[in-house]
């Protein structure tokens, strides 16, 4: 370590006790700084500890009062015979002993309340019908079609203020016989189950049911408090939350004063040892007292953990460097280029880039100070860094993530929005299609009308191809799996457009016989290919080159990240690169959202690259864009590897259009919750000799499948309020294992749905279908059973 010279002067002396002053006084302010924190975080942490505590507290006793009415509903099932004062009298004994319970009323198989208790402020009540509530008669409906406890929404209660019912099903000799319904009030039940005491009635408590604030403490929340609890519990599949914040005496009980004794201590210390070094240094002037205390502020030095350089104005050098600096440079500081780095950094504030070798760069944090001489003028510059290069990094790297997961959360709501309206859509042109189909069978003869027909189903054919680009974008398309060689489709795109792509477009195609084949669908991949080279061809409207080309790569962690696959697997990588135009940084982040687009006005739709990023990451691929203003673009498609091993689809396979006569008086349940849907496909089978029945939805299909109980095939639509088409056909499979289902969607084939395929009772039909497709797969299904 280099050393001043020995000979100080008391001005000096004093300069290097303040200095020592001052970077003692630093390291107890960053001690306070932590112990600050700390305090924080564990002040938080008790505050959620309670708030759980309270949350359970109130979950164990809410959960014992339901099964205490349980018992009670399951002692009338038992008892049906006891005349009906004895069950009042029995309720009125079990009012007694729960206050939580404003009222119990019994109520018939019908809905109609018979008799309440207490009866007293209940009166209008008895003989009301509770078929004129809709909530209260959906969960009538609820608990008697389930068999258990079931919960109304919040109400209004007779004597004031908001509660809940609690309907528990009786049952005498097996058959449904009406409803125990118990009157919750909120704040009645909340205070009793959750034992406010004053401890609490001094904090904020506010209480949710389902989503709704149904309970607030007295008191205001603390205004200058910014520590706050929530937390949620569910009983018997009820949601509620606790929002708990904490009072002023109970944030005192946690705080701790660590962290402002550190900060007292450490202007105490860094003023002693200031003071010592100048009495040390001052009052030592013989050799023997000087070693001493340069050995003592050598050993304070040395051992700060941040980097500390002092220069010497007056010489212009520098003078002393302690131990974290000599490690951070190493053995090189007698080279030139490190004095030069030393001089950048001297003078330095703020953070500082250094070149750390040839191939890494490092950043320092400074700051500066001037020593003055015992005549006021300066004499030194003490600077203080900290090494922040792994700090940097990581938060770069946490920068990058968090812009990357806001790209990826928005265009997932953004597919998730094209998803939605393309399964509407496709509903829609569904009935378009259909009913088409329908007149140009009925019109044949009339050519004038059937050229207009044609007209109507070209159009509605481009409406169904534009869903099906937004589906593509929301990973919801149709896709068909197969194997397939990626190198073989590419092949198939440059063939097409060598013959038609600008002359003054050169193509260079260099595709490596080595990948590996993988599996999908084999028109989406080749949409793909041709959607990204199309706009590589857009690109280069005055000529430039084309390049295409594939390998096998294993693909890199960042890149994985960037893509939410799996870094360290084998992928085949195709590549597109243009020498166009190139895009700014602004452009590249928003070149997956579908309708965006950077291209005039009727020359472009904004799905390509949506689409193009839907169907990689439906296939289990991913895709990177690279690009540059002027310098041209690339594309880095990644297709997963197809393993042998894995099994192929089972397909069915269809009648011919003749053979549809095994229509004939069959029995088919059509399902859908579109009543265009469900008229277009009874009058396309109706005709063929089939006796249709429908429904609008899965409760109503199992209810009309219980009273028909024999019938040849349903046709399911997937996607439907209330219950939706694998829960209707798992509760259709119950009533008749052996029925044949053709199950409709507008979105693509699920994975459980091809699974059941492979029984060959189910298959499926993509929304907008062909009236031939449809009549097709239903009589398939039929001929099996005849």
């Amino acid at each position: 370590m280099r050393l001043l010279d020995s000979k100080i002067s008391s001005r000096s002396i004093l300069m290097l006790s303040i200095a020592t002053s001052v970077v003692i006084f630093l390291a107890f302010f960053q001690l306070h700084h932590e112990a600050k924190n700390q305090n924080e975080a564990y002040i938080q942490n008790q505050i959620d500890h309670l708030n759980r505590n309270l949350a359970s507290e109130f979950e164990l006793n809410f959960t014992h009062l339901l099964k205490a009415q349980e018992r009670m509903a399951a002692r009338w099932e038992v008892n049906k015979g006891t005349p009906l004062y004895k069950f009042e009298q029995d309720a009125l004994q079990y009012l007694s002993s729960h206050h939580e319970i404003q009222a119990l009323e019994w109520v018939n198989a019908d809905g109609v309340v018979e008799w309440i208790v207490p009866l007293k402020g209940n009166e209008g009540v008895v003989g009301w019908d509770n078929k004129k509530s809709p909530e209260r008669w959906r969960a009538l409906q609820r608990a008697r079609r389930l068999d258990e406890l079931a919960f109304s929404d919040p109400i209004n209660l007779i004597q004031g203020g908001k509660g809940f019912l609690v309907f528990s099903p009786i049952l005498y000799d097996k058959k449904f016989d009406g409803f125990v319904l118990a009157v919750y009030r909120f704040e009645e039940l909340i205070k009793s189950l959750i034992a406010l005491d004053q401890r609490r009635e001094e904090n904020y408590i506010e209480v949710f049911f389902n989503g709704q604030a149904v309970f607030q403490s007295k008191n205001k929340p603390p205004v200058d408090s910014d520590i706050a609890s929530f937390t949620e519990v569910k009983v018997m599949g009820q949601r509620w939350g606790f929002r708990f914040v904490p009072g002023p005496q109970l944030l005192h009980s946690y705080h701790s004063n660590m962290h402002e004794i550190l900060l007292g201590l450490g202007a105490l210390v860094s003023f002693l040892v200031g003071i010592a070094v100048f009495l040390g240094l001052h009052a030592s002037r013989r050799k023997t007292q000087e070693e001493e205390v340069r050995r003592f502020l050598d050993l304070i030095f040395s051992n700060i953990p941040l980097l500390v350089i002092v220069k010497s104005i007056k010489e212009d050098r520098i003078v002393r460097i302690n131990h974290a600096a000599e490690l951070f440079f190493k053995d090189s500081l007698h080279d030139p280029a490190v004095n030069e780095q030393l001089e950048k950094i001297i003078t330095a504030e703020g953070e500082v880039e250094l070149p750390c070798s040839t191939d890494r760069r490092c950043f320092l944090e400074c700051r500066s100070l001037v020593l003055n001489d015992h005549q006021g003028q300066a004499a030194y510059l003490l600077q203080i860094a900290e090494d922040v290069t792994l700090k940097k990094k990581e938060r770069d790297k946490r920068k990058n993530l968090e812009a990357q997961l806001m790209q990826s959360q928005k265009l997932d709501a953004l597919g998730k929005l094209a998803g939605g309206v393309a399964h509407d859509f496709n509903n829609i042109l569904g009935g378009i299609m259909g009913y088409t189909s329908l007149l140009k069978s009925k019109f044949s003869e009339q050519a004038d009308v059937v050229k207009k027909l044609n007209v109507i189903e070209s159009s509605a054919m481009r409406g169904a191809d534009l869903t099906k680009k937004m589906l593509g974008f929301a990973r919801k398309g149709q896709y068909e799996q197969a194997v397939l060689s990626v190198n073989d489709v590419a092949t198939e795109v440059c063939d097409l457009l060598s013959e038609s792509m600008p002359k003054s477009i050169r193509l260079h195609i260099n595709l490596n016989p080595d990948v590996a084949s993988m599996k999908g669908d084999t028109t989406q991949i080749f949409q793909v290919i041709l959607n990204v080279a199309n706009n590589a061809i857009d690109a280069m409207p005055d000529g430039g080159e084309l390049s295409v080309s594939s390998k096998v790569t294993v693909l890199e962690e960042d890149d994985a990240q960037k893509m939410g696959l799996t870094g360290g697997r084998k992928f085949t990588e195709l590549r597109i690169s243009d020498t166009g135009m190139g895009m700014p940084q602004d452009v590249i982040q928003r070149v997956f959202e579908p309708f965006f687009t950077t291209k005039e006005v009727g020359k472009g739709t904004g799905l390509g690259l949506a689409m193009v990023h839907g169907i990689m990451a439906n296939h289990g691929g991913g895709v990177l864009i690279e690009s540059q203003e002027g310098k041209g673009t690339t594309l880095r498609l990644f297709f997963p590897i197809f393993h042998q091993h894995e099994t192929k689809m089972h397909e069915t396979k269809g009648l011919d259009s003749g053979e549809t006569k095994i229509l004939q008086n069959s029995r088919v349940l059509i399902v859908d919750d579109e009543p265009m849907i469900r008229d277009l496909v009874s009058e396309l089978l109706e005709p063929l000799g089939a006796n249709i029945i429908t429904a609008g939805d899965g409760l109503e299909a199992v209810e009309k499948f219980e009273e028909q109980k024999e019938l040849d095939l349903v046709v399911l639509d997937v996607i439907m309020p209330n219950l939706d088409g694998l829960a209707t056909y798992k509760k259709i499979k119950e009533i008749a294992p052996q029925t044949k289902v053709v199950f409709a969607s507008g979105y693509s084939e699920s994975d459980e749905i091809r699974e059941l395929r492979k029984t060959g009772l189910v298959d499926f039909v993509q929304k907008p279908f062909k009236t031939e497709q449809l009549v097709n797969k239903v009589s398939t299904l039929i001929a099996k059973s005849k």
